[in-house]
């Protein structure tokens, strides 16, 4: 796709915003046109309410990149989405990518997730708000389903969580590990709580067991909401009506483009 092409708008958040990501990306090169873009993309962001994370999912291939974890690029979405609605914040997947080492497939140690996550080239997206979650076949020998940075960007699955309960899923870990991104720690005043640890929550077998609603699980406190919604990784976005905001970048975009017509951009 060519830069032309770049805000042929469909009006919705996710697909503004992961356009907004992949120019991002792409034009490191073109200072003067990041700079732009960020900043107008950000001042029609920041006039409006609603909220995203924008998570890169990482499949953990082996050298040749064949047995990847994940590959059929499950994220229990609809769940996931439905917790984290409680913080007014929606949870977008981008395009799953590749990560070929044998070595990370299955980790056993801290030591391990922080080499994972922390050294540059194992599939981490070139945006710093973009919350980077890696599958990989296990955790700590199987007794783990997942680990995630507090307060910091980085997540580990493991294949297990698709397993679990004869195939019915740990469908609330992937939403409990961006919590922990998010600077939530783990509570044990409840097994509501998302926060809770595992051996202690109680776990959705589908939406309708997710806080309003059934029995009220994977619930959110008003703090942790609050404490959420404060972290870098969550983005305000322009609601689909903004139509005067997304006008104005349109137009910004339109005198930048005549400004670059010499420059070929490709996406």
């Amino acid at each position: 796709m060519t830069f032309r092409y770049f805000f042929v708008l469909r009006l919705g958040n996710h697909q503004i915003l992961h356009y907004y990501i992949e120019m991002n990306g792409l034009l490191r090169t073109n200072p003067m046109l990041r700079s732009i873009l960020i900043s107008t993309f950000f001042f029609a962001c920041h006039a409006f309410g609603a909220s995203i994370i924008v998570v890169q999912p990482i499949s953990v291939c082996n050298d040749a990149g064949g047995d990847c974890s994940n590959s059929a690029g499950q994220y229990f979405e609809a769940e996931t989405d439905k917790i984290w609605n409680q913080a007014d914040i929606d949870i977008s997947f981008l395009p799953l990518t590749e990560f070929h080492n044998s070595s990370f497939q299955s980790i056993n140690s801290n030591t391990d997730f922080v080499s994972l996550v922390n050294t540059p080239g194992h599939g981490q997206h070139a945006t710093s708000t973009v919350l980077n979650m890696w599958f990989l076949k296990e955790i700590d020998s199987g007794t783990v389903s997942g680990l995630g940075f507090l307060g910091a960007n980085g997540v580990a699955i493991a294949d297990s969580i698709f397993t679990f309960a004869d195939g019915a899923g740990r469908r609330d870990t992937i939403a409990h590990e961006i919590g922990h991104n998010l600077n939530l720690d783990h509570t044990n005043e409840s097994n509501l709580r998302l926060m809770a640890p595992g051996s202690l929550r109680l776990k959705p077998t589908n939406t309708l067991n997710i806080f309003p609603d059934g029995v009220g699980v994977s619930q959110l406190t008003a703090a942790e909401i609050a404490t959420a919604q404060s972290s870098p990784l969550v983005v305000p976005v322009p609601e689909p009506a903004s139509y005067a905001a997304l006008a104005l970048i349109g137009c910004l975009l339109v005198v930048v483009r005549r400004r670059f017509q010499g420059v070929a951009i490709s996406m």
